[in-house]
Formats: C-alpha cells, structure tokens, sequence
C-alpha cells in the first residue's frame, strides 16, 4: 500500500481520524508485520485549541508509546488521555463526540420548545448558565439556535452539512459500538437521525 512504501521498520504512525477501534487494532496488526508500531491519538479541542497547542489527545497504547511520541503529542496538546490499549483513544472520541451531540440536540429542543410556547429562549439561556448545564462546546452551539432557514445559505450552510455528516458518521460509530440489543441503542440512532434538525437544515433550504 502507499502508507507501506511511505514508512521504514522502527517508525510510528498516529492515527488522529476518528474511526471504529477495530480498524485501529487491523491497521495496528497490519504494520506490526512491517516493524512500524501504530496508536490511535484522536484530537479533541477544534480549531483555536490546535493553534495554541491545548487540543486534548485521546489514545489508546500510551503506556506503551515510547518517549519521543509522547514528546510529540504534547507538542500539540496540552493533555494526553489514556483510554487504555491500542484502539480504546478511537472509543473514548466517540464516546465524547456522542456526549457532545446528545447535548446539542437536548438543546436545540430545549431552545424549540420554549420558543414555540411563547417563552423567552434567553432566560433558558440564563437558568442553563445559572444551574451549570452549558460547557463550552455547547454555549458555543447555542450561537446557531434561532436562526431563520432563510439566513442560512451559500459556504455557511455548506459549513453546516460538513458538519453534519461528521455527526452522522461518528454517531454511525457510535451505533456499531453500542448493543444492538441495549434499548439505548435507538436512543443513539434517533440522535443520528435527527442531526439535520439540530444543525437548523431543512430538506428545502437550498
């Protein structure tokens, strides 16, 4: 493959992509047989985070890591998590992620549901803030609640569907990690369902 001709025995690759952990063992046991050890360092933080070197890593194997790949990682953040072994950092980002989106849809409905029934969206806002409820990835989403479907056009709806499809294909994750037979299971596929509805795009917003 061209990651194999890419690398030579006694390198490490770190696998930042937020993908299944059994891909993470597969690709793991894959470059074993080459001499290139593999760990999965998922990043967490967004954007202003990785500018200023404070994203939060999430991996699986740091106990096995040597030194100098535990240097790197903390080049560019600011806390190494431990999820525990290769492909546990790929299972503890999911879980965040599906911490995350649960709140924006527990929000988003929240914000609706006021809304509708004559209440006012900013004193939710203010009991949120009041009884701690708002961290601040979510404070940070209730910027795009209220916002009428006609404003939401050209690369700023464009900007919405990538991210949208991120969400839907962490919580598509999420969902394979999850018991089929587990009733939260419908809990994770409802939440994946309903990512367009959070994000405030409908099927005729063009």
């Amino acid at each position: 493959t061209g990651v194999q001709h890419g690398c030579s025995a006694g390198q490490t690759i770190l696998i930042h992509s937020t993908v299944s952990p059994q891909t993470i063992t597969w690709a793991r046991d894959t470059a074993a047989a080459w001499g290139v050890d593999l760990f999965d360092a998922c990043v967490a933080g967004g954007g202003d985070a990785a500018k200023v070197g404070e994203l939060v890593i999430l991996a699986g194997g740091v106990s096995e890591m040597s030194q100098p790949v535990i240097d790197a990682l903390n080049t560019y953040g600011s806390l190494v998590i431990d999820g525990g072994p290769v492909g546990s950092g790929t299972a503890l980002k999911i879980g965040v992620n599906t911490m995350t989106y649960a709140q924006f849809a527990a929000a988003s409905s929240a914000f609706d549901m006021v809304k509708t029934n004559g209440g006012n969206p900013q004193a939710l806002m203010q009991a949120w803030r009041h009884t701690g409820q708002l961290g601040k990835l979510t404070e940070s989403f209730t910027g795009l609640l209220g916002i009428p479907p006609a404003h939401i056009r050209g690369a700023f709806r464009d900007s919405l569907l990538n991210t949208v499809s991120i969400a839907t294909k962490d919580l598509e994750l999420a969902e394979e990690l999850m018991n089929n037979g587990d009733p939260r299971h419908a809990m994770i596929t409802s939440l994946r369902e309903s990512m367009t509805a959070v994000f405030g795009l409908e099927e005729n917003n063009q």
